[in-house]
């Protein structure tokens, strides 16, 4: 009971801030705590606090970020067709992708 009288109060204060979309407090909170930097006009779950599994995100403005994303911090090559880690690290997910060769995009 007290969790939820207490969600209805978080609620009501971010409307009367500026809600997700303007909020300075919510913002600061959220790169102090989480390590996210989240630009004006962007709403959505990279306010939640399981947002951010690792590292330090930065989101630009005016971004819708779904209620189930995650932000997983790792890298990836950007310079292949795909970005599945199937394809570039041998072995994951207990596999090893043999049947399809690595082609690089970009030179």
């Amino acid at each position: 009971m007290i969790k939820n009288i207490f969600s209805k109060i978080t609620k009501k204060v971010l409307i009367v801030l500026g809600g997700e979309k303007e909020s300075k407090l919510l913002r600061n909170i959220m790169k102090k705590n989480y390590n996210v930097k989240i630009g004006k006009y962007t709403y959505g779950g990279c306010f939640r606090d399981n947002f951010n599994t690792g590292g330090t995100v930065e989101i630009g403005r005016y971004c819708s970020i779904g209620s189930n994303v995650h932000y997983y911090g790792t890298n990836h090559p950007i310079d292949h067709a795909t970005m599945s880690p199937y394809f570039y690290l041998k072995g994951f997910g207990g596999l090893d992708v043999k049947d399809v060769p690595s082609i690089k995009v970009f030179n």
